[in-house]
């Protein structure tokens, strides 16, 4: 998968799926809502804790959708 076509699946999973953008109010209702679309997507087979610290410490940042793609391009072709 690319790193377009991992931003694009985000922003199915948080758009369409769970029915929210990511913003930087209600973080922990949000983070945790994150988290939990990142089991259902069908391109990571598994969530690690670190990956999840990472996501977090991502959200919490910038809240930007193309950073965790980043991030998530990066965890699964490691």
């Amino acid at each position: 998968m690319t790193k377009k076509e991992i931003e694009i699946r985000l922003f199915q999973i948080l758009n369409e799926d769970m029915g929210f953008r990511i913003e930087r109010t209600d973080k922990d209702v949000k983070l945790k809502m994150f988290i939990d679309s990142l089991d259902m997507a069908e391109f990571i087979i598994k969530v690690e804790t670190e990956f999840k610290i990472i996501c977090l410490e991502e959200v919490a940042a910038t809240g930007s959708i193309e950073s965790i793609a980043h991030h998530i391009y990066q965890y699964i072709n490691a």
